[in-house]
């Protein structure tokens, strides 16, 4: 705001001169002090017959011309002028207060005091109590904690965490309970920047650990202290699962088939060999060979399974193999 006000250049009051922001001063009045006409003109008060315009051309008719003092020519559009009120909204003030940010999914709540994780007691139990333990990572799901809406959610209960009895007070205990559908003021809960859980109606109030302990801490509601008091200051840690290994025992039975008892012929299925002409295991003199069934002289092709041998009925021997170690095309023999 310059504080000056309207008048004429040099205190010329002549058609033509230019009009500007000047110190306000008594005695020059004469070219400082202005009327508004009916008509829309600004009229110098000292002689009426001079008004306030602009010249009519392409550069004087535009954004950013100069005003000039010009003798008054009734009715010319360039000397009217609208004078326009401004209206000043009233300001309103609004403060932000920032809050915390529960993250996504399931987490430890860990107090920055000793790095105890909050924990449900019994599980199974209502009202069972919840306190601040160290991580027990063979039954870690009553540690696991998932923000729903206002509500805590313990992984293993599904129950939520509650302020015993109902009341938001400093000194008042908490306690899982089922999550309530209405009236919910004492299960429902927010978080500061600074970490600090509180119950969403009572700001003022934090869940609190005693610093002192280092193992196992009762939890229960205090008036909120400075952000740097660590028995109110909670971190949230993501749990990170391994990716469990199962190995799978997978058991085989093989079927064997049974050799007959008594005596038997050992027929192949090689091509040509039919039932009415098989050709069958037949021993020689010291080889096995296949050969047709012999109908008449059948006691070379004659076999019989004992102890894990095959034994032939002409000549009392079993079958071996022509070598000291096993492999394809080997030779099949007769031997003791």
């Amino acid at each position: 705001m310059t504080k000056l006000v309207l008048g004429i250049e040099n205190n010329a009051i002549k058609d033509g001169s230019d009009i500007c922001q000047v110190t306000s001063s008594p005695a020059q009045d004469k070219t400082q002090a202005w009327t508004l006409s009916a008509e829309g003109e600004i009229t110098l008060k000292s002689d009426p017959s001079f008004v306030i315009g602009f010249k009519e051309s392409w550069f004087g008719n535009r954004e950013g011309a100069h005003l000039h003092l010009q003798k008054k020519n009734g009715g010319h559009q360039n000397q009217k002028f609208t004078v326009v009120l401004p209206v000043f909204k009233k300001s309103e003030a609004v403060k932000v207060e920032q809050k915390g940010v529960f993250p996504e999914g399931w987490f430890f709540v860990k107090s920055q005091a000793h790095g105890l994780v909050l924990t449900v007691l019994e599980t199974g139990v209502i009202a069972a109590e919840v306190e601040a333990t160290k991580l027990d990572t063979s039954n870690y799901a009553r540690q696991l904690w998932k923000f729903d809406n206002g509500f805590l959610v313990n992984k293993a209960s599904e129950m939520v965490l509650d302020i015993r009895g109902g009341s938001i007070a400093s000194g008042a205990t908490i306690c899982q309970y089922t999550k309530k559908t209405e009236d919910a003021e004492n299960q429902k809960w927010g978080l500061t920047v600074e970490g600090s859980i509180h119950p969403e109606s009572n700001k003022g109030l934090a869940l609190t650990v005693k610093e002192d302990e280092t193992v196992r801490s009762s939890l229960y509601l205090a008036e909120r202290k400075t952000c740097d008091n660590k028995g109110q200051c909670w971190n949230f840690v993501l749990p990170v699962f391994k990716k469990k290994q199962v190995t799978t025992t997978v058991k085989q039975s093989f079927k064997t088939a049974a050799y007959p008892s008594g005596w038997f012929f050992i027929r192949s299925h090689v091509k040509g060999s039919t039932t009415e002409s098989p050709y069958v295991l037949t021993a020689t003199e010291k080889s096995i060979e296949l050969t047709l069934l012999d109908r008449e002289n059948w006691q070379s092709q004659l076999w019989s399974y004992s102890n894990g041998q095959l034994i032939n009925y002409a000549t009392d021997l079993m079958i071996d193999v022509n070598c000291k170690s096993f492999f394809y095309y080997s030779f099949l023999i007769l031997a003791n």
